[in-house]
């Protein structure tokens, strides 16, 4: 299992060519699959110039502890527009509440497979602690009724 926190920052590297081109700066996820579906990063165009390219996950060959591995360097256009909330960066710190309307904290992690891109759980963190977040527990996604734009509603039971 891959954890976004780990994985953003980490240099994506061409194999075909051997050389860095880019670095990822954040994961989307696609609400209704729940599942991580776009992986967004930082191209190097100049010494000091950066642009924003988007790969889906199936064009990613590998995930390791150091780096992301592409075979072919297909960049995808834009994230589409539903998706712009459901970045990761824009999803630490959303309350996630249950059912019947109680918090249970604030989003810290992200937990995935890949290459598949399946969410399996999310990290909970309590804010109120520190200005970090103190980790509360883990919800396995299938306790996860809805991943939504302003909260992460859990089932009850």
């Amino acid at each position: 299992m891959l954890k976004s926190k780990e994985i953003i920052g980490l240099p994506v590297i061409n194999l075909n060519e051997g050389n860095q081109i880019g670095k990822v700066s954040d994961l989307i996820i696609d609400p209704a699959t729940k599942k991580v579906v776009i992986v967004e990063l930082n191209e190097k165009v100049g010494l000091f110039k950066k642009s924003q390219s988007c790969l889906t996950l199936d064009k990613i060959s590998h995930i390791g502890s150091d780096a992301v591995t592409v075979e072919n360097l297909e960049f995808d256009q834009d994230i589409p527009k539903e998706l712009e909330s459901y970045r990761f960066t824009n999803l630490v710190g959303r309350n996630i509440m249950l059912e019947n309307g109680s918090t249970l904290g604030k989003l810290g992690e992200i937990i995935f497979s890949f290459p598949g891109g399946e969410v399996t759980g999310i990290k909970i963190i309590d804010n109120k602690t520190n200005l970090f977040g103190e980790e509360k527990g883990e919800i396995e996604i299938s306790k996860i009724r809805t991943i939504g734009k302003d909260v992460i509603i859990v089932f009850n039971h």
